[in-house]
């Protein structure tokens, strides 16, 4: 279950986040180039990947129970809202830093399921 939280919360946080970088590198029209910042910014954002860890933690102790399914919904939701607040902030020009991030984040999504598979658990 640790395996799959990891993998969620860093592969849905990929997966908007790439969408986001790619826009702004294609110049989409609705995604702004520039940095979009606002107040708290960063507690925003460390505040919605806390609530996902510790939904997480929730999920990963009772897997069985009847508010799982939409635990497992709500982090999802989370992780999807946090990719794109991670990347609104940062221009153009650090692109390049971004994408490479967002590349270690999408192995580092695939390593607890490839460590599991090793292992046998």
């Amino acid at each position: 279950m640790v395996a799959i939280i990891i993998e969620v919360i860093l592969g849905f946080l990929t997966f908007t986040g790439s969408l986001m970088a790619a826009g702004k590198l294609q110049e989409v029209k609705w995604i702004p180039q520039r940095p979009v910042t606002y107040p708290m910014q960063n507690v925003i954002n460390i505040g919605l990947l806390v609530v996902a860890a510790i939904l997480g933690v929730m999920l990963v102790l009772n897997p069985a129970g009847p508010w799982a399914p939409v635990m497992f919904v709500v982090i999802i939701a989370l992780s999807l809202i946090f990719g794109i607040l991670f990347i609104i902030p940062i221009g153009g020009a650090d692109m390049p830093t971004v994408i490479s991030i967002l590349n270690a984040y999408a192995g580092l999504s695939a390593l607890p399921w490839d460590l599991c598979s090793i292992t046998n658990f």
